[in-house]
């Protein structure tokens, strides 16, 4: 339990570190998913990631828990 809480708040602290950076959100997708430098999808879940983080930041606390709070892919 103790190195899954690890890489949960290692992943989490790179992804909120790279929210603001494309590039450097892309490479973490690409590494935490695939574990590769480089995915052909990574710049698509990156982006995606990035807009849902924008949306929901901006949303009441209440949208997380209803469908309407999560973007369509």
């Amino acid at each position: 339990m103790h190195q899954l809480a690890g890489d949960f708040y290692g992943r989490l602290d790179a992804y909120g570190a790279a929210l603001s950076d494309p590039p450097a959100l892309e490479y973490a997708m690409a590494r935490n998913v695939w574990r590769l430098e480089s995915h052909a999808f990574a710049g698509a879940l990156a982006a995606y990631v990035a807009s849902t983080a924008a949306a929901q930041a901006n949303a009441p606390i209440s949208a997380m828990f209803s469908e309407e709070g999560w973007p369509a892919l």
